[in-house]
């Protein structure tokens, strides 16, 4: 809102010879730091979801595998089976593809009922779409390595 100012300036400073929204030279410096800031939040919330993944990895996993029993699509078992192996193999998973990040989700959701402390508000949907129209191109990672 604050970036996108449309007020008249001209009128405006014609009536009050000052700007009406809250930018300010004087606080110059509390938007440079805005992209660090942003960035640690970031950090921060892919590092809590990491560490909620392994902390659960045998539910997680069980579960991937569950998913990865009950579809036909070649793609999304590829993706099920992997994120396990890492989950198993205790690797750090700070990138999803877009197909794994909805396997991920479909699965957190399934175990929704066990796990109340880790929120998931991805509806439910059936196994079989999760593959469906969804391209994976390698710059389109939902998200980058921290």
């Amino acid at each position: 809102e604050e970036f996108d100012c449309r007020v008249n300036v001209r009128e405006t400073l014609a009536v009050r010879p000052f700007c009406m929204c809250s930018f300010s030279l004087a606080k110059m410096e509390d938007w440079e730091q805005l992209p660090q800031k942003l960035g640690r939040t970031i950090d921060n919330g892919l590092e809590y979801y990491q560490q909620s993944l392994h902390n659960r990895a045998d539910k997680v996993t069980s579960q991937l595998n569950i998913l990865a029993s009950r579809t036909k699509h070649g793609d999304v078992v590829e993706a099920a089976n992997n994120l396990a192996e890492r989950l198993t193999k205790g690797d750090e998973i700070n990138h999803f593809s877009v197909l794994e990040l909805k396997i991920v989700a479909q699965a957190l959701n399934d175990m929704s009922e066990e796990l109340p402390a880790l929120p998931t508000q991805t509806p439910a949907v059936d196994v079989d779409s999760l593959g469906e129209g969804w391209i994976d191109k390698p710059t389109g990672a939902v998200m980058a390595e921290a």
